[in-house]
């Protein structure tokens, strides 16, 4: 999708598209009852661990997921277990560049870091 010539709208990237999968993914099976682990997104979200976990930290910092269950020291198969808890909205809340804070699209609001996306 091209940006037009003179349009203040920005194209979305493929970390963004990522992002709005496990937005998605992460809302289904938290309104299921369960929550979600990482290797369960990674794989129903179809991204990379790293990229559900920088994802995963943001949300919990700005109170969209919490963790719900640690995961077992030294039992294999053990994972921690994430729950969304401030479901705003369909739309996926955004990561700033600085990877601090969060924009939330549905509540056009900033959570953590810095008011700025550019930052």
């Amino acid at each position: 999708m091209a940006r037009t010539p003179g349009s203040l709208s920005t194209t979305r990237t493929r970390e963004d598209e990522g992002q709005a999968r496990c937005w998605r993914v992460m809302r289904y099976l938290s309104r299921q009852g369960g929550g979600f682990t990482f290797p369960q997104l990674c794989m129903a979200a179809d991204v990379t661990l790293n990229a559900a976990r920088h994802y995963v930290k943001a949300l919990e910092r700005s109170g969209h997921v919490t963790k719900i269950r640690e995961n077992e020291s030294g039992r294999t198969g053990s994972y921690a277990c994430w729950r969304v808890t401030r479901d705003t909205g369909s739309d996926a809340p955004i990561l700033h560049r600085n990877r601090q804070g969060v924009y939330d699209p549905n509540t056009k609001t900033h959570h953590g870091g810095t008011d700025d996306l550019t930052a």
